[in-house]
């Protein structure tokens, strides 16, 4: 229709059928549906997508010119988030706490000079501001020297606590008549770390949460000052703790050990209740 009102063909494309569908589950339909597609993008003079992502999929695979592929990020509310009634609405959006100041950045992370402002910005408004809550609605890439340089400011200001774990995440307590061993899969881990963030950290996850005794002693010498186990070497221990998971026990090395909340494992992990099963994230 376009070509015959000799107009341009400006398409939206929110989503590709490879996004939405796997790979495995693609079926005679979704195939027409990517054909449809592609010809559609070949055609276009313009093509508009949410994402970094989707731009890079119908450049990849549809093979459209990078240049006629633009980005304009999703808008979730109709008042800009500046507005006192939009902050309001973002604020109950994330489930934010309606009386702290909040930091909303809605473009896209990527290797702009507008996203590195913001993370130089973050110690001084973490300084200024100790109960800022910071929501990155865009989407993009952002490489790894930039992202771990985004987590060390986070850091510093004191807004999270980066930890670290072995080398490469062997089951502790399967190597426990090797002490060496042990030893050496904690070291080589922090010693990345350290590669990473110009830092060494004073926690460790242990690897699938295993703990055995005299662990402690081994992350003790190598600087550690707490570690996550699971849940039941905390509520199962000894010595229990009055609010259980929510507050640590102390090894006799003076290690403190913390146990994984099980509530915030089923958000981050579970795929029957947590963000991993919901449509949208898949």
């Amino acid at each position: 229709m376009a070509r015959e009102l000799n107009l341009p063909l400006i398409l939206s494309l929110h989503s590709t059928e490879h996004q939405r569908t796997d790979v495995d589950r693609m079926d005679d339909f979704s195939l027409s549906v990517c054909e449809w597609e592609k010809v559609a993008v070949r055609g276009a003079a313009l093509v508009i997508v949410p994402h970094s992502s989707t731009r890079q999929q119908v450049i990849s695979l549809y093979g459209a010119s990078p240049e006629k592929v633009v980005i304009i990020p999703d808008v979730f509310i109709e008042r800009p988030p500046g507005s006192p009634a939009g902050a309001a609405e973002a604020k109950r959006w994330f489930g934010l706490n309606q009386d702290a100041p909040m930091v909303f950045f809605p473009g896209e992370i990527s290797h702009a000079p507008g996203a590195d402002l913001l993370m130089d910005a973050v110690p001084t408004v973490c300084r200024n501001h100790r109960t800022a809550q910071f929501i990155f609605a865009g989407d993009g890439p952002l490489n790894g020297s930039k992202l771990s340089s985004a987590f060390r400011k986070f850091h510093e200001c004191g807004v999270i606590e980066l930890i670290t774990t072995s080398a490469t995440h062997a089951v502790l307590p399967l190597f426990a008549a090797q002490p060496r061993a042990v030893a050496s899969q904690i070291a080589t881990g922090l010693s990345y770390f350290e590669s990473i963030f110009g830092f060494r950290p004073r926690g460790l996850w242990l690897p699938e949460c295993d703990y055995y005794p005299g662990l402690d002693e081994l992350l003790e010498k190598q600087g550690i000052r707490f570690f996550i186990l699971e849940s039941h070497g905390i509520e199962h221990a000894d010595t229990n703790p009055f609010y259980g998971v929510y507050t640590p026990l102390y090894t006799p090395s003076g290690v403190a050990a913390f146990g994984r909340d099980r509530a915030s494992t089923k958000q981050v992990w579970s795929a029957r209740e947590g963000f991993p099963g919901d449509p949208v994230y898949r």
